[in-house]
């Protein structure tokens, strides 16, 4: 035992680990530039040592590749220093008007929650309490009770909103080598190092990792049902606790994400053909299903738009009155919205505000919109490009897996990638009127669309595929179109200004000439091919 504890102290790493947690401790002690220096440079130190040292252990155990290790330390790494950057710029640059910016926090959900959870900290409540209806910022409360220990017990003197983000950040860390080790199990280590990067530097991932959000610990907890699933796959020993684990922190932070996870991936065990069946898995799956279809329920019943439904229509009525509220705001807020609802008509109504929802955060709304500070420019540029390079590759893959050489192969994926688009279209339903809910909704499910875009990346490497470029294409014409829409809406301009409703039917002209010359490409490609072979 003394050996080891002397090899650890004079191991190279162990001290880097320990002069970097130093190091940005101070950094963060000198940005929050309170009346409690040293104490703040005490704490931050010691969170920062504890997040790196979860990432090493979690790492060693994971057996983690260079790049997993890479990928995971530039997660962390990156989301710490988003997360000091916008701290320090958005009381300056961001809205005069708006107190969360003010106060440094890049989401308002954030900084309520962040409030209320030093004010149960002070109380004389237990922590518990964060679930019950007295506490109404955390839905789910989940993360209003994590902080509100943290501010009790680690942080008594005075609130220190940065020891909440550290653990986000950590939880982005963890998150990636979860997704890295899942895409190793399932589709190799190729697909796996493409997996891992795309998941540690997705923007909206990385903002909201900056943030005291609850998403980062959700998508590592779905990071680590999906290595668990990969593990039961193989019938590795230990999946069983991973599974639970995972679900523990699911129910924990956020029960609804909790029931569609370990659906979706107990369908995709049940799709691909298994040496047996696994009694203990299907137990396993069914008591959890049932222990989060309880949790919803109970949550959802308190709300006091739902207290009149019937829990055995409790989703959709949620969905329901989410959507009719969403699109009502879009659609009074939106003059080009109301054109393309009376173009496709009442029928026609529904459709139009989920393919906008899929759309958002629009890039060429963020690349037009000059006119608003140049920190929310950058951060609105960041969050619309991410997506505008997620999406094309996700249809790809979609595409690629639907084709019959994978279908038969591919049974589960295939249906991870149909229930991807499905939640995404969920996401775009139920936050569709907010450039800012919505992607972060569908954000939740990043580990899974991570792991889809690798392997889509993996397999245009392998086979020098051109139906990725083609899809970037018709994505670069509608950015085009629409980038110049959104620029001649000035005044001065108007005489440029293009009917909404011919570039829309512009896009879909271009997109249909696309694909159907790449589809008579491809087949004229087969042929010369066949008859060269046939010759020879």
């Amino acid at each position: 035992m003394r050996n080891n504890v002397d090899r650890i102290l004079r191991s190279r790493l162990t001290w880097i680990v320990l002069v970097v947690s130093i190091a940005w401790g101070l950094i963060l002690a000198l940005v929050d530039s309170s009346a409690q220096f040293f104490t703040d440079w005490f704490v931050y130190s010691t969170f920062l040592l504890f997040g790196l040292a979860s990432l090493l252990v979690v790492g060693k155990a994971l057996k983690a590749s260079k790049g997993a290790w890479q990928a995971a330390l530039a997660a962390y790494g990156l989301r710490v220093l988003v997360g000091i950057v916008l701290t320090i710029l958005l009381p300056a640059a961001g809205y005069a008007d708006n107190e969360a910016t003010s106060a440094g926090y890049t989401f308002k959900d954030a900084y309520y929650r962040d409030a209320e959870a030093w004010r149960l900290a002070k109380s004389e409540d237990m922590l518990a309490a964060a679930f019950t209806p007295k506490y109404e910022t955390d839905q789910y409360g989940g993360l209003l009770a994590l902080s509100g220990f943290v501010y009790r017990y680690l942080s008594p003197d005075v609130q220190r909103p940065f020891s909440i983000l550290l653990l986000t950040a950590m939880a982005g860390g963890l998150g990636t080598l979860f997704v890295w080790k899942a895409a190793k199990n399932w589709l190799g280590a190729g697909t796996a190092a493409v997996t891992a990067w795309i998941f540690a530097l997705y923007p909206e991932g990385v903002l909201l990792g900056a943030s005291q959000m609850r998403e980062p610990f959700v998508m590592m907890s779905l990071a680590l049902a999906t290595y668990g699933f990969t593990q039961m796959k193989q019938e590795k020993r230990q999946w069983s606790y991973l599974i639970l684990m995972a679900a523990v922190l699911l129910l924990f932070f956020q029960s609804p994400v909790a029931l569609i996870v370990f659906f979706v991936i107990g369908a995709a065990w049940l799709i691909e053909p298994e040496k047996r069946l696994n009694w203990k898995a299907v137990g396993l799956f069914a008591a959890i299903l049932f222990v989060a279809l309880l949790v919803v329920i109970t949550v959802w019943s308190n709300l006091p738009s739902l207290e009149e439904a019937n829990p055995f229509t409790l989703f959709v009525t949620w969905l329901q009155h989410n959507f009719r509220f969403q699109s009502g705001v879009t659609e009074s807020g939106s003059g080009h919205v109301q054109n393309l609802v009376d173009m496709v008509g009442e029928g026609g109504r529904a459709l139009i505000f989920l393919l906008y929802g899929v759309a958002r955060p629009v890039l060429p709304a963020a690349l037009a919109d000059t006119g608003t500070s140049t920190i929310w420019y950058i951060i609105n540029f960041f969050r619309s490009s991410g997506w505008y390079l997620l999406a094309p590759i996700l249809v790809y893959t979609t595409m690629k897996l639907l084709g019959r050489d994978s279908i038969e192969r591919r049974k589960g994926l295939l249906w991870l990638s149909i229930s991807a688009w499905v939640l995404i279209l969920l996401a775009a339903a139920n936050g569709g009127a907010d450039a800012w809910d919505n992607p972060r909704y569908r954000a939740i499910f990043l580990p899974w669309q991570a792991v889809l875009a690798g392997w889509g990346l993996w397999t245009v490497r392998s086979q020098k595929d051109a139906w990725l470029g083609r899809w970037f294409l018709i994505e670069g014409i509608f950015v085009l179109l629409f980038t110049w829409w959104y620029i001649t809406r000035q005044p001065e301009l108007a005489s440029l200004h293009p009917d909404i409703r011919v570039l829309v039917l512009a896009c879909l002209a271009a997109a249909a000439v696309i694909i159907a010359g790449g589809w008579l490409l491809d087949r004229k490609k087969k042929q010369i091919t066949s008859t060269v072979v046939q010759h020879e």
